[in-house]
């Protein structure tokens, strides 16, 4: 564990997540449909992840250890179908 009590080894695999990149690294079509295919159907705004790093830097989580916490608006990304899934979300978003 380092000083802030954050465990380096968790994971956080995030979903689409709306920044100022969006708009200025997709094409307008892109953008439009960026994360339009999440169950919630839409991207998520950074306040919505925030708290799971919050809550993992805080003495709450001083029991946590090796978890992966998908914040993906969809499935879970630990699974080996939806990690593919993933993939292929993000080759379509992404192009790569």
């Amino acid at each position: 564990m380092n000083k802030a009590n954050v465990d380096p080894r968790e994971l956080y695999p995030p979903g689409p997540v709306w920044t100022p990149l969006i708009p200025s690294t997709l094409p307008a079509e892109k953008v439009k449909q960026f994360g339009s295919d999440t169950l919630f159907g839409r991207a998520a705004q950074p306040a919505e992840l925030a708290p799971v790093f919050v809550v993992l830097a805080s003495h709450l989580a001083s029991y946590v250890t090796g978890e992966v916490y998908g914040v993906t608006g969809d499935k879970c990304p630990s699974n080996r179908t939806d990690q593919s899934e993933f993939a292929a979300r993000r080759k379509r978003t992404f192009g790569s």
